[in-house]
């Protein structure tokens, strides 16, 4: 396995292939995270994420991550914030996939929209997530994720222009 950082790219500004989408990818009392679709390009795939807590969590998942989701691996005395730690394995590449979000907060409730840049596709069609948030609640999950449609990506994206 090689170590491999999934750094916060766009994706390209066509409209993607969905491969996959909606799913629970973790949950715990007050707090979820959920992929709500994989758009397929030709260079990659594009995960979007959302990440919800009401009541006490969302006063955890608030005061831990300021403002908009941090890169930042946990929290330390010169540095309180954390967000959503996000784990991609794809072929035989695997690491921490970074993104910036949008935080939608209300008087009871937290939310992340998050998306996230996976420059490989899958050889075998499947897409290892291992996520945890452990500073807002949310605990330690692995899913794999099977891949539809994933052939003929240059015939099928839509361009934009």
């Amino acid at each position: 396995m090689t170590d491999h950082v999934w750094h916060a790219v766009r994706p390209p500004h066509d409209l993607g292939v969905i491969v996959h989408g909606p799913v629970i990818l973790a949950s715990a009392p007050d707090i979820a995270a959920g992929l709500r679709a994989v758009f397929a390009y030709p260079s990659g795939l594009h995960l979007l994420l959302t990440y919800r807590a009401v009541g006490e969590r969302a006063v955890d998942a608030g005061s831990w991550s300021y403002g908009r989701v941090r890169r930042y691996p946990g929290p330390t005395a010169d540095n309180p914030y954390t967000s959503p730690e996000l784990h991609v394995t794809v072929n035989d590449s695997a690491g921490p996939a970074h993104t910036s979000g949008h935080i939608f907060n209300s008087d009871d409730a937290f939310s992340v929209n998050a998306s996230y840049w996976i420059s490989e596709l899958p050889l075998d069609d499947r897409v290892l997530i291992t996520l945890e948030w452990p500073y807002a609640g949310l605990p330690l999950t692995e899913t794999v994720l099977t891949l539809q449609g994933l052939d003929n990506l240059d015939d099928r994206v839509l361009r934009l222009l």
